[in-house]
């Protein structure tokens, strides 16, 4: 599992500095490598399908990359339920690509909800900063300051006592808001 988690980290990488032809070999031969190792398990192949999504979405194939992302969504809530940490990180994923794709409003519902899902459930608070803080991105670029300005106050009264780890991206993200900023 730990190999696997390599591979989708060495991919996602190449996405996000736009190797976008080594990305897609990468991802064709792991999904046909896996496909044959493990037919019958699609959580693996939804990995993958997922960097597919983001893959598309960067190269501006918006629409191709949320068709895939809503079905990897609908496939995990399946087989790992809608509060499962995968189910959630695949729908903030469909999140970002719709607000990558100016679907702000698609993204904050999503956001929102995800939100929700993951005060249920015991994690790490970066992530619920993180969250929030790209649904303060949403209601910003939909001229929705106030609201943003009061998401935004809400992840930092959320995360206090922040993890040492987590210590940097906060300090920024404080700092823009006591600055009257918004990312």
């Amino acid at each position: 599992m730990e190999q696997l988690r390599g591979m989708r980290r060495q991919t996602a990488n190449l996405i996000e500095h736009m190797a976008y032809e080594q990305a897609q070999g990468f991802i064709n031969e792991n999904k046909e490598l896996i496909g044959q190792l493990f037919p019958d398990n699609k959580d693996l192949l939804d990995i993958f399908n997922d960097l597919q999504a983001r893959l598309y979405s960067r190269k501006g194939e918006s629409e191709k990359a949320i068709e895939l992302m809503q079905k990897v969504v609908e496939q995990t809530k399946e087989t790992q339920g809608e509060g499962d940490q995968e189910t959630i990180l695949h729908q903030e994923d469909l999140a970002e690509i719709f607000y990558e794709s100016q679907k702000f409003e698609e993204a904050l519902t999503l956001f929102r909800k995800c939100f929700e899902l993951r005060l249920e459930t015991p994690q790490n608070n970066f992530f619920l900063m993180e969250n929030l803080m790209n649904t303060q991105k949403c209601l910003r670029d939909l001229n929705r300051t106030e609201e943003a300005l009061q998401v935004l106050q809400k992840a930092f009264d959320l995360v206090e006592p922040i993890k040492e780890e987590d210590r940097g991206q906060f300090f920024l993200a404080r700092l823009s808001f006591s600055k009257g900023l918004l990312f």
